[in-house]
């Protein structure tokens, strides 16, 4: 199978640094989980939310074989040589746009985490589930934190881009 062919199976692809994001099709998700990138020997895919490769290709309709290549020497894509490719530019909108997309993913976990909690009546319960819900509670509020620091470094790449272009453009006016 070729990388274009995988891609065209899966929802929401969009490039990244290395490879390709896509939503999971093997859960429901809202925010892509899904990392794609081509190998030596075939496509590797990897869901961040744990979901097994077998049970991606099942959603996909494909074979876990199908995503190796054939041993066959031409068999393989011809890649692009590492040397000939020209350095991307940094996008700093992307990266900050992808570190909000993962805030809101923590924010939305963590407060429905949170929300569930309310009102529960612990007197009834085992000390395995009062342990699982102190777990689930203390991941949410890490959550909290680890998005209040991933929104503060979205906003400061925000403004340090600005100001780059800022500068940018008044030495651009100026010539």
């Amino acid at each position: 199978m070729t990388i274009e062919a995988l891609l065209a199976r899966l929802d929401a692809a969009r490039p990244t640094r290395g490879g390709w994001t896509a939503r999971c099709p093997a859960h429901e998700d809202r925010h892509p989980s899904l990392s794609v990138h081509e190998g030596e020997r075939g496509l590797l895919l990897k869901c961040w939310a744990g979901c097994s490769l077998p049970a991606i290709c099942a959603a996909l309709g494909v074979a876990v074989r199908e995503l190796f290549y054939d041993m066959q020497p031409d068999s393989r894509p011809r890649r692009t040589a590492v040397h000939q490719l020209k350095p991307r530019r940094f996008d700093w909108r992307q990266v900050a746009g992808a570190y909000e997309d993962h805030v809101l993913g923590l924010r939305l976990r963590a407060e429905a985490v949170l929300e569930a909690a309310k009102g529960l009546h612990v007197s009834e319960w085992s000390d395995d589930d009062f342990g699982s819900a102190i777990g689930a509670m203390a991941t949410a509020y890490a959550d909290v934190e680890e998005a209040d620091r991933l929104e503060a470094i979205a906003f400061d790449l925000r403004l340090r881009g600005l100001e780059k272009e800022k500068q940018h453009a008044s030495s651009c006016s100026a010539a």
